[in-house]
């Protein structure tokens, strides 16, 4: 969402069907951008978001071009609620924005009402603060420590098990190709994940900030059941078979991952965003196999990928 039909807005003015845009630098020149509707304003700092991905794009360009045909249904938006903003608006082109009426489109922002809440402030403010900026704006009700770490455990979990058909369809896809087939650029950016891996590794990171705080403000014998349930992400030793309980990654009929082991391999770049590769290398169980040499996978990768051991 760029700055032609949209503008920039005081984040203490945001309101429901307001946006919020965000992007990844994912090579020397490139950006993958995103941008969620916001459906509600939660009072804990959180938000209802309304989104669209890759792939319902692409099956909703499928509908529209296919008409005369039957059996076909429109892919409806995702529907994320209570999740936090965690990506600060790294162009003035992102962050919070609002639809701008038709007729001031071209016109100089300094001619906005003061109604529209126009303001660059968001853009002139390190990370930190622009998240302190929404928690002061919107955290009415702030959570407990514990509702805390259970409501972005919830997140981290649900983030990791929508990776799964993620995954699956680039395997799929792939699956009805000859061995040696390239992806093409389009198909490529349809089954990539590198936004996708970067949002769970901030989840990850945000809940184990979290954790920190609230495990150095308890006595280890006055701990919850939700501290010990989310230590067990980070350290394994901790009540493991709970956490494999509360979350199973189920990958295949035999393969079930944990959030501890999601989270180590995220640490140690083993999960793939490449959908150019297998099943097992996209989560991290195996090494890289050969694959073709494709000029698509080598723009993103470069040649000769590996992942540690």
């Amino acid at each position: 969402m760029g700055s032609y039909d949209s503008y920039p807005i005081d984040i203490s003015s945001v309101r429901a069907g307001d946006l919020y845009t965000y992007s990844l630098r994912t090579k020397k020149d490139g950006f993958i951008s995103h941008v969620m509707v916001i459906k509600k304003v939660n009072t804990n700092g959180s938000f209802d978001f309304l989104y669209s991905t890759q792939k319902i794009r692409k099956n909703n360009e499928d509908y529209f071009e296919s008409r005369d045909k039957e059996g076909k249904s429109l892919a409806p938006l995702k529907y994320k609620t209570n999740y936090a903003a965690r990506i600060a608006p790294t162009k003035r082109t992102r962050g919070f924005r609002r639809f701008l009426w038709p007729k001031y489109l071209n016109l100089d922002p300094t001619l906005y009402p003061p109604s529209f809440a126009y303001s660059t402030k968001q853009f002139e403010v390190s990370s930190e603060e622009f998240f302190k900026m929404i928690q002061v704006a919107f955290n009415h009700n702030p959570d407990t420590a514990d509702s805390t770490l259970a409501r972005n455990l919830d997140q981290v979990c649900d983030l990791v098990k929508e990776r799964i058909p993620a995954v699956q369809e680039a395997v799929d896809f792939l699956n009805t190709k000859d061995p040696n087939y390239c992806l093409s650029k389009e198909e490529y950016s349809l089954y990539s994940t590198p936004l996708r891996d970067y949002v769970i590794e901030q989840a990850f990171d945000f809940l184990q900030d979290e954790w920190l705080k609230t495990s150095a403000a308890t006595e280890a014998s006055h701990r919850s059941k939700i501290q010990k349930l989310v230590s067990a992400v980070f350290t394994p030793k901790a009540r493991a078979s709970q956490l494999g309980k509360f979350c199973p990654i189920r990958i295949t009929e035999s393969l079930t991952l944990d959030l501890h082991k999601i989270y180590s391999r995220i640490k140690k770049k083993q999960l793939s965003n490449n959908p150019q590769e297998s099943l097992l290398v996209r989560w991290g169980e195996q090494s890289p196999e050969v694959v073709p040499n494709c000029s698509v996978v080598q723009a993103f990768h470069g040649p000769g990928r590996t992942l540690p051991q």
